[in-house]
């Protein structure tokens, strides 16, 4: 069995960007029913989570153990089932609980209003000469909204190793000009490692207190410590003060970079849908 680190390593490098497990061809050359499969599969659970709040249902231990509220409402012989576990009609059982969300989810949110509507575009299409955009816009919604989980899923389970693989990541990314390319975006770098060593310098002072009532005086490893996080803080700031907003290899390999902001959401439909078009208000 794969451990929770080795998961969460995968996980890193995953919201990295760097691989993608199993990526198949691009958007635009790959098969439709193989982008319908991917979306569907991955958006199933979050329509059935939209329902449940809708209808003021806490939501079950397991999401797939029983139909969700309003289920038996209309095409009852269409059985509610987790479809990445099933081999045929999975697309019956999602086109249902597409309408069920229709019906009762107010306001629908708009990166889900967007795609659902690609999505219906793509699945009825004739060889549309928009069916390339459809996709695009369906794996798109798929691959940053994965990313973003996979984000959430490192930061929720973060500890001293993992911090460290992210820091060590962080840093080959300055170092390309992925991060920090902008003054802004170096700003923001500094003070998410200023805040970690605040953090970092609070907590082993309070260590310390606790251990000096026993021992009478701080620990020499501690005072070393101590005086480390103090130098890096005045080298931040001097390097800020000198107005560097492009630091040099040399200065990085003797810093920590980190952060950990969200990104601005990204459309996914952008200009590929027109009002007339959007009906999902449901029968």
């Amino acid at each position: 069995m794969v451990s929770l680190t080795a998961s969460l390593r995968c996980l890193l490098i995953l919201s990295c960007g760097d691989v993608e497990r199993n990526p198949g061809p691009p958007p635009e050359s790959a098969p439709r029913s193989e982008v319908l499969r991917r979306f569907t599969r991955f958006i199933q659970s979050e329509l059935v989570k939209h329902i449940y709040k809708a209808n003021n249902y806490n939501l079950p231990t397991h999401l797939y153990e029983r139909d969700p509220p309003g289920w038996n409402r209309f095409e009852k012989d269409t059985k509610f089932e987790n479809i990445c576990n099933i081999k045929t009609g999975g697309s019956q059982t999602f086109d249902k609980l597409v309408k069920l969300f229709k019906k009762d989810v107010r306001p629908i949110p708009t990166d889900i209003f967007d795609v659902i509507v690609c999505y219906e575009k793509l699945r009825d299409s004739k060889r549309n000469p928009d069916e390339t955009k459809w996709k695009v816009a369906l794996e798109n919604y798929v691959s940053q909204n994965k990313s973003m989980k996979n984000k959430q899923a490192v930061i929720d389970n973060l500890d001293e190793n993992l911090m460290i693989e992210v820091l060590q990541k962080g840093a080959e990314k300055v170092k390309q000009g992925i991060i920090g390319s902008t003054d802004e975006g170096f700003d923001n770098i500094v003070v998410a490692i200023d805040q970690v060593l605040d953090a970092i310098l609070e907590h082993n002072t309070n260590h310390t207190v606790e251990k000096s009532k026993s021992a009478g005086k701080k620990r020499q490893a501690t005072e070393t410590v101590t005086k480390i996080i103090r130098n890096r803080g005045k080298h931040y700031k001097a390097m800020v003060t000198q107005g560097s907003s492009h630091p040099t290899s040399q200065q990085l390999d003797t810093s920590m970079e980190i952060l950990l902001l969200p990104s601005p959401p990204s459309p996914y439909c952008d200009g590929i849908l027109e009002s007339e078009d959007i009906d999902l208000q449901g029968d």
